[in-house]
């Protein structure tokens, strides 16, 4: 599935529309406005360990989170930075990531018998609120504010996803699902910028 991971109803998890591979370009921001229709704030869902085709995704499954635009998985650096990761170099442990109800304390376990079964949809769009947790290091999905100057506008305050240790109250993410014509246009995106990339190099 091909959807935005919205935070507070009005801002989304996306990339910055000046992201590059660049270390300090390489981050993932929370962002209202007019990016909410952009395809640069999409991602798709994939199942870490698929058991069943269409099976879906549960609490506790891993998964990984991949951006249409840049056709990068979400993941963490050495460093645990939030930082898009090429394909060839996602490996499972940097790139893995589970979906939580709550922050508790105790650490759940999931057993490969929770894999196996299709089951019945749990998580909801519009309904479930989530919590990001990255499975290797147990950090969370949380944000952090800076103030930044825009041309023509001054100073804004912009919210750089990030993950951390307890993370913040107001955390949880909630799903809304893409039209069908936004994901094939940002697969196209996606497929001319690698091109003309490959051309200018």
């Amino acid at each position: 599935e091909v959807l935005r991971f919205f935070h507070g109803g009005d801002e989304c998890l996306t990339i910055p529309p000046t992201w590059s591979e660049q270390p300090d370009q390489n981050m993932v921001i929370y962002e209202g406005g007019e990016v909410v229709s952009q395809a640069r704030s999409l991602w798709r869902l994939e199942l870490a360990r698929t058991k069943w085709a269409g099976g879906f995704i549960n609490w506790l499954h891993p998964m990984r989170i991949k951006h249409i635009t840049t056709g990068r998985y979400l993941g963490v650096n050495d460093n645990n930075e939030l930082i898009l990761i090429h394909r060839n170099e996602a490996t499972l442990s940097s790139t893995s990531f589970c979906l939580r109800q709550e922050k508790d304390d105790q650490k759940a376990m999931l057993e490969d018998k929770d894999l196996e079964v299709i089951g019945s949809a749990v998580i909801k769009y519009g309904d479930s609120t989530v919590i990001v947790q990255h499975t290797e290091s147990g950090l969370w999905l949380s944000y952090k504010t800076y103030e930044t100057k825009k041309k023509g506008v001054g100073k804004v305050e912009e919210k750089q996803a990030i993950l951390h240790e307890e993370g913040k109250m107001d955390d949880g993410l909630e799903f809304s699902r893409s039209q069908e014509e936004e994901s094939r246009t940002a697969r196209v995106i996606r497929k001319c910028s690698s091109l003309f990339t490959r051309f200018i190099k």
